[in-house]
């Protein structure tokens, strides 16, 4: 009796680890995208975040790169984000703003930080957080 009680309790167990396991991964999506510092290395400490629009205490990071290629991928809830690159080399956060989309050019006078929607088990891609020349002004 002990050894079904047993068997039964881990079966159980088994299936709701199962369909935690499932529920997260539909529950989640990918951004992906590629990373650059204003100097002539990258700084050990870079690490690429996404804080959500609607609740700025929720902060996701990734220090897994990949340093050759200068990109990276990572995981996240679904939801919106602003995402953005950050050092302690530099008080400032580089985020993915609409000078990015614009070129990075200097006749690109906006900032604005983008929203960037994660969908359940779909990639985002080109999300490139590298506005690094925004002064602080970030609308």
């Amino acid at each position: 009796m002990r050894h079904f009680i047993l068997t039964f309790f881990l079966l159980i167990t088994a299936n709701v680890i199962l369909a935690q396991s499932a529920d997260s991964l539909t529950s989640c999506g990918f951004i992906l995208g590629s990373y650059s510092y204003p100097g002539e290395y990258i700084p050990a400490d870079l690490k690429i975040c996404a804080v959500s629009v609607s609740d700025s205490t929720a902060t996701y990071c990734t220090t897994i790169m990949n340093r050759k290629n200068f990109t990276y991928k990572m995981k996240l809830p679904t939801g919106e984000y602003f995402v953005y690159a950050e050092t302690k080399d530099i008080t400032d956060k580089a985020y993915y703003s609409e000078f990015v989309l614009c070129g990075m050019k200097a006749n690109c006078p906006c900032h604005k930080k983008i929203i960037v929607k994660v969908i359940a088990q779909k990639k985002t891609k080109n999300i490139n957080p590298t506005d690094w020349y925004h002064n602080g002004i970030i609308e």
